[in-house]
C-alpha cells in the first residue's frame, strides 16, 4: 500500500484503531490494533472452524487470554472495556501513570 493507505484486507475501527483480517494455515485471524492507546496494543480473535481464542497484546509485551463470550464485538469495544474484561484496569491520569494493575476481588 501507499503511505497514508490502510493494508488490503484492513477497516478503520473506533478509537484509532484498525482491523486486520487473514489466515494462518488452518486459522482464520482477525486483529484489532490500537495506533495510540498507551497500554492496549492489540487484540486477536482466533479461528479454526471449531474453536474460538481471543488474546489481548499489552504493549508492555504481556499476552492474556479473553473470554470468548465476552470478547464477541472485540471491533466495536472500547479500549477500556476490553482491559475490563481481561481483568485490568488503568491508573488515571491524574497521576499521570497509565501503567495496568490487576482488579482484586473485593
Amino acid at each position: 500500500p501507499k503511505p497514508g493507505e490502510l493494508p488490503y484486507g484492513s477497516r478503520n475501527a473506533p478509537d484509532e484503531s484498525t482491523v486486520k483480517t487473514e489466515s494462518r494455515g488452518r486459522e482464520f485471524v482477525e486483529t484489532r490494533t490500537f495506533a495510540n492507546h498507551p497500554t492496549l496494543a492489540k487484540v486477536e480473535k482466533i479461528m479454526d472452524g471449531t474453536n474460538t481464542k481471543y488474546k489481548v497484546f499489552l504493549k508492555n509485551g504481556k499476552v492474556l487470554d479473553g473470554p470468548a463470550d465476552k470478547l464477541e464485538n472485540m471491533t466495536a469495544m472500547s479500549p477500556q472495556g476490553i482491559l475490563d474484561t481481561v481483568g485490568l484496569t488503568i491508573k488515571g491520569p491524574a497521576d499521570g501513570d497509565n501503567t495496568p494493575v490487576e482488579k482484586r476481588p473485593q
